[in-house]
């Protein structure tokens, strides 16, 4: 555990010379951190140490053995939905109580703590979480819901010609959260007026959808529109 100077195994040091050896204080492996608690040591080494350096002059063979304790475990912290937790992520001492708090994003509200809730006291927008081992916590919040009309889209027209436009009509119809997307073509020739939008619980926008056929060969030809907004609870669309 950890990266002992000298390294770890046999390393040739001269003789009568001031050795120092030091390893890390805190290591983390996986969910679990540990901390060096001292040493135990042989020959020039003091038999016994409760920190994570030592100094001594080398006169004989000699030999540390760094010891560890568990001294923190990860507290993972995660939000679905409009809104995020407090504290972020990290370590947190073995046997301590760390609270969290959800925070909702403006337009939305706060639902339910899930996860590794065992043991945890919850009072609304807080949770309690006593750190007894390694822990995953979720905050969820209502979100926004991308909808949108007609499904599909077909235009027709002469090489050069005008093609009429069409509307795509979308809507946030969930009623729990402000709806931020934008609007991105797969392929040069389609496009929108607007690539981007925002739109309240309940309320609908259009948007124009172009075509534009310079440089397409008479063919028939497929493109995507695809709306995102990363905290909607179906995006992409």
């Amino acid at each position: 555990t950890g990266t002992p100077v000298p390294g770890a195994g046999t390393n040739w040091v001269n003789k009568d010379a001031v050795q120092v050896c030091t390893v890390d204080e805190k290591v983390g492996l996986g969910t679990t951190q540990f901390m060096c608690v001292g040493w135990s040591g042989g020959g020039s080494v003091p038999a016994t140490g409760t920190s994570n350096s030592v100094s001594f002059v080398m006169t004989a063979e000699s030999a540390i053995t760094w010891l560890w304790g568990v001294s923190g475990y990860w507290l993972d912290c995660s939000s679905l939905g409009g809104g995020s937790i407090t504290p972020a992520s990290g370590w947190h001492a073995v046997g301590s109580n760390v609270t969290l708090t959800a925070v909702a994003d403006p337009d939305n509200s706060f639902i339910e703590w899930s996860g590794e809730t065992n043991g945890c006291v919850i009072n609304g927008t807080q949770i309690t979480v006593p750190m007894t081992g390694p822990r995953q916590i979720t905050g969820r919040f209502t979100s926004p819901c991308i909808t949108f009309v007609p499904a599909s889209l077909s235009f027709s027209g002469d090489m050069y010609g005008t093609i009429a436009p069409q509307l795509l009509t979308v809507t946030n119809i969930t009623g729990h959260g402000t709806l931020n997307y934008s609007i991105s073509s797969d392929v040069f020739w389609l496009s929108t007026d607007n690539g981007s939008g925002q739109l309240l619980p309940g309320s609908a926008t259009s948007h124009v959808v172009r075509v534009a056929t310079r440089g397409l060969a008479p063919h028939r030809h497929r493109g995507r529109l695809t709306i995102t907004d990363p905290a909607a609870t179906n995006s992409p669309q």
